[in-house]
């Protein structure tokens, strides 16, 4: 993570339902976050749901920030 980085959020999307954005934790170049969707009744979680982690970063000026995702 990137020192221009000053804001890094995540949330889930489950059968296109989606959870509120959750601010990440920084410390030491690096950053961690929790995120939760509740499903309940007729959207509960199938085994062949569709499911994605979206995230992202943004600047002192809220400017959208690429994410470097490659393993290391």
């Amino acid at each position: 993570m990137g020192p221009e980085v000053v804001t890094l959020q995540v949330r889930l999307t489950v059968d296109g339902h989606r959870s509120p954005w959750f601010e990440a934790s920084r410390s030491d170049g690096w950053a961690w976050a929790g995120a939760g969707l509740e499903l309940t009744g007729p959207h509960r979680l199938a085994l062949d749901a569709e499911f994605r982690v979206e995230d992202r970063a943004s600047d002192a000026a809220g400017h959208e920030l690429a994410i470097d995702r490659t393993p290391r």
